[in-house]
């Protein structure tokens, strides 16, 4: 089982392809190395070299990432609220049954610490409260992904290592906010907290809250980064 979908990635070759014949022989080779897990494909079309960024020797270099990504998250994944009781405490008995109403209702994971989860007004001593017992409650059964983004990157890296420390399977990391930082910008913050830790990440792209679009051009460049997966 590998990250990317066979039927999604041959929509988007075809439309890389616009639809020449050259493009649909590739296609039916992508197919074989999909389904054998790992082969190396043969020499492409020039402009296929061009855009999905293959070596000297025409070579599918993208092969081999999308044999080393498996699946790590897929289907429904649901972002989860932080209960709270009239008292402004976090009602960990509601979390409680928030988590096990998700499990018994089939989603594939749960998003904890996100927007929903409030995670910019949430303190210190509950974010690790909230993850341990979240990770604990879960037990395995599903993965559980927090929210340790920042527009702070060095607040990024420590949240992120929290997470990681805490048990938790991935990170959705929200792009920074307020600071409005360039594209480029964004592709330093993303790869310095990629590199702190071996958690997958799943990059988070919200204009509406953040002030700042990350572009189609920008994921893509942060895509070639191998703990980076959604």
């Amino acid at each position: 089982m590998y990250l990317f979908d066979i039927e999604e990635l041959l929509a988007s070759l075809k439309l890389l392809s616009n639809n020449n014949s050259q493009g649909e022989y590739y296609l039916t080779d992508v197919i074989g190395i999909l389904k054998s897990q790992g082969k190396k494909l043969g020499a492409l079309p020039i402009d296929f070299q061009e855009t999905l960024g293959v070596n000297s020797r025409g070579e599918l270099a993208i092969a081999e990432e999308i044999m080393r990504k498996r699946i790590i998250f897929k289907g429904c994944c649901t972002a989860l609220i932080t209960p709270f009781d009239k008292a402004g405490n976090v009602n960990y008995f509601k979390l409680k049954e928030l988590i096990e109403f998700q499990i018994a209702s089939n989603t594939n994971a749960i998003i904890i610490l996100g927007t929903t989860g409030e995670a910019s007004t949430i303190t210190e001593p509950e974010r690790i409260k909230i993850i341990k017992f979240c990770v604990n409650q879960v037990n395995g059964r599903i993965p559980v992904i927090v929210g340790t983004g920042s527009n702070s990157t060095e607040k990024a890296i420590f949240f992120t290592k929290q997470a990681e420390d805490l048990g938790a399977d991935g990170a959705l990391i929200v792009s920074p906010y307020y600071n409005k930082t360039t594209q480029k910008g964004l592709i330093e913050h993303y790869k310095l907290i990629a590199k702190s830790t071996k958690l997958p990440i799943i990059i988070y792209n919200v204009p509406s809250r953040t002030g700042l679009n990350i572009l189609p051009e920008t994921v893509l460049k942060l895509t070639k980064i191998k703990n980076i997966v959604g």
